[in-house]
């Protein structure tokens, strides 16, 4: 682990006088991130024109920054880690964004596929052995817990949103 030993390589091999110095440098360290509002700026750069798995997206919630943003409280992240175990989401954000993996386009186990799964859900409450429109509504979405499913909508909309920018061809005088 370079963060771990890189300071005590440095410690040792620069306390020796010039004369009988060896030269050397340490590689591999990363530009320490103070800033985590740079580390989440980062992490959204990487995430464009990726795949979206879950674990990744719902990463993204984790720092209060973003949490405060989008009006999540801490103990909503489980709910929200629930409720995306619960319908299927698993990757990419729709069936087009599929397709650009050279897989066919199906909704199965998208980002919006599970949404609308969680909103119908929340809005048709039953039995959750109904379609409707070909959709089976996620019937675990509760009275007070909309508050939360309409943060985490806010919040995928406008990941979804950045992840579209990022992937628009620009020339660059753009």
């Amino acid at each position: 682990d370079i963060a771990v030993y890189g300071p005590l390589i440095e410690a040792v091999f620069d306390s020796v006088p010039r004369e009988r110095r060896i030269p050397f440098s340490v590689a591999d360290q990363g530009a320490p991130v103070e800033n985590p509002l740079v580390e989440i700026f980062f992490e959204l750069l990487d995430l464009g024109g990726g795949r979206h798995d879950a674990a990744q997206v719902l990463g993204l919630l984790e720092p209060p920054a973003v949490r405060r943003r989008f009006g999540l409280a801490e103990d909503d992240l489980e709910r929200i880690r629930r409720w995306v175990r619960g319908a299927g989401i698993r990757w990419g954000i729709d069936a087009d964004i599929k397709s650009t993996w050279e897989l066919p386009a199906t909704a199965e186990h998208t980002w919006r596929a599970g949404l609308d799964r969680l909103l119908l859900g929340y809005a048709l409450p039953g039995n959750g052995r109904e379609l409707y429109d070909g959709i089976l509504p996620y019937d675990e979405v509760e009275g007070g817990e909309a508050r939360a499913l309409g943060c985490l909508q806010s919040f995928t909309e406008a990941l979804f949103g950045l992840d579209a920018r990022l992937r628009e061809r620009r020339s660059l005088a753009a």
